[in-house]
């Protein structure tokens, strides 16, 4: 497949992604896949498709091949940390967000994702921690300030 066609089908994969349609993004991922089975783009968001319909086993496999194909984007590391979350290996996926942090410490997600990473393993002090860290960035102010109230009243509730 030539260069410009897989930019072309990335470019409307993508808007049938944004819009809600996954099945149409991700039949055209898979065509992707077909020619090029390392394309990182396709194996990351045909991936992140696996993961939003709960296939998160499935998905590892794509997201590995991801991630060890090109350097990673922040996004990719976030993604693959939730499907990682989502099958308790917490170990890996607190790994993942840490990476993500250090290649952009002003990337919102990945303070929100390793403070989920935290509460699922009951760590809530160091889910405070990371959503402190977010709000002294500047980053995710009301979303971080909206957790820790909850953390807190969960925790003595």
């Amino acid at each position: 497949m030539k260069q410009e066609k897989k930019k072309q089908l990335l470019k409307k994969a993508l808007e049938y992604h944004h819009g809600g349609d996954l099945n149409s993004a991700d039949d055209i991922y898979l065509e992707i896949l077909k020619n090029d089975k390392n394309d990182f783009d396709a194996n990351h968001l045909h991936a992140t498709i696996l993961s939003q319909n709960k296939k998160y086993s499935q998905s590892i496999n794509f997201f590995s091949i991801a991630y060890e194909r090109q350097t990673p984007t922040c996004e990719l590391l976030n993604n693959y940390a939730i499907a990682l979350r989502n099958l308790r290996a917490y170990t890996e996926c607190e790994k993942m967000l840490l990476e993500a942090i250090d290649l952009d410490k002003n990337f919102p997600n990945s303070y929100i994702n390793l403070s989920n990473c935290y509460k699922s393993q009951n760590k809530y002090k160091e889910a405070i921690n990371i959503l402190e860290k977010s709000i002294e960035l500047d980053l995710n102010i009301q979303k971080s300030h909206s957790d820790i109230v909850n953390i807190l009243y969960a925790k003595f509730i």
